[in-house]
């Protein structure tokens, strides 16, 4: 999938709460007063909900500190996320395998907006998709509705 990698406001406050969450400060961001440049002050993330960085502190943990790496990372598996849901909904759809292919190309190759701004869109995307997974399959099957919407609950919240 194609998209351009860039840390903007969103990426750099909610990476900023990131690396301030992994070392046990919560999710904030530290600043300084010119008064006293040796008090860190930590203030809450309150302009973003903390799922992006709540979901990158593993990835930021394992890359050693390296936030490059881990958002990159997180970025690309959901990418890769997205693609294999989006083929399953279509195969739940009975679309004959040279379409789906056809579309998985296609898809591969087209810009899409969340990813030219490379914000938490992509990921928020990609857990609306799977939800959208999970009630056609509650649709295609009949299956029981209390198994099925939980999942479903469950994605639209975190997509949320």
């Amino acid at each position: 999938m194609i998209f351009f990698f860039n840390i903007r406001v969103d990426r750099n406050y909610q990476l900023l709460a990131t690396q301030n969450f992994v070392h046990g400060d919560g999710i904030t961001t530290a600043e300084v007063l010119p008064a006293n440049l040796s008090e860190i002050i930590y203030t809450p993330l309150i302009k973003w909900p903390p799922g992006y960085s709540l979901l990158l502190s593993p990835f930021y943990s394992l890359s050693g500190n390296n936030y490059l790496f881990a958002s990159l990372s997180v970025d690309l598996l959901f990418g890769v996320i997205l693609l294999f849901v989006s083929r399953a909904i279509l195969k739940l759809l009975d679309t004959p395998l040279y379409l789906i292919n056809i579309f998985t190309l296609t898809t591969s190759f087209f810009i899409y907006y969340f990813y030219f701004i490379t914000s938490s869109d992509a990921i928020a995307t990609t857990f609306f998709i799977i939800a959208l997974y999970y009630t056609l399959c509650f649709l295609k099957t009949n299956r029981n509705w209390a198994k099925t919407i939980i999942p479903v609950t469950l994605f639209l919240f975190v997509s949320a």
